[in-house]
């Protein structure tokens, strides 16, 4: 459990750094190792938290280009404000998670757990498209010339059968 300590602090701002290890994060995608390193700042004002972090740790991905396995590191910000109010706190934990906006804790809290936080705004912030860093701006063409040279040669036949007049007007029809 990801917990930023909150006991005895007072009005004002505070620096946080925090190095968790992923393997005792609960719900943690496989493609993460090693430590989630956290750091960033935690600012209070009455009875309210605002918390501004940033997040970094490693995945373990597979390229989709070579299928060879490689490492990225994934870095990530993350702001987050919660409000100590014991009342709203056992409300909120009856109502919908997405109807009320903040997020509340119990006053007599001493920290804060932001763990499931952490872990969905790691795995939104893992690539849809998964290229190796020797793949990052080469054409497929360039990297497998065999295959887009044989691909050219079957359009190209293709375009040389004859085609049937039913079709023929399809041929102008413009999808974009």
């Amino acid at each position: 459990m990801i917990r930023i300590d909150i006991s005895g602090l007072n009005d004002g701002q505070r620096e946080i750094e925090i190095n968790y290890p992923v393997e005792k994060v609960e719900g943690m995608f496989d493609e993460f190792f090693g430590e989630i390193e956290i750091d960033g700042i935690v600012k209070k004002t009455g009875n309210r938290f605002a918390i501004s972090i940033g997040l970094y740790c490693k995945a373990n991905l597979i390229c989709d280009i070579s299928a060879e396995e490689f490492t990225e590191e994934i870095e990530t910000t993350l702001d987050l404000a919660f409000v100590a109010n014991t009342e709203r706190f056992y409300i909120n934990k009856n109502v919908e998670k997405d109807q009320d906006p903040e997020k509340y804790i119990h006053d007599d809290d001493n920290y804060i757990d932001i763990t499931e936080e952490v872990v969905e705004q790691l795995a939104v912030s893992l690539p849809m498209k998964r290229v190796a860093p020797a793949y990052r701006g080469k054409d497929f063409s360039d990297l497998h010339p065999e295959i887009s040279a044989d691909k050219a040669d079957e359009n190209r036949d293709e375009e040389d059968k004859p085609v049937d007049e039913r079709w023929s007007k399809l041929k102008n029809l413009k999808l974009n």
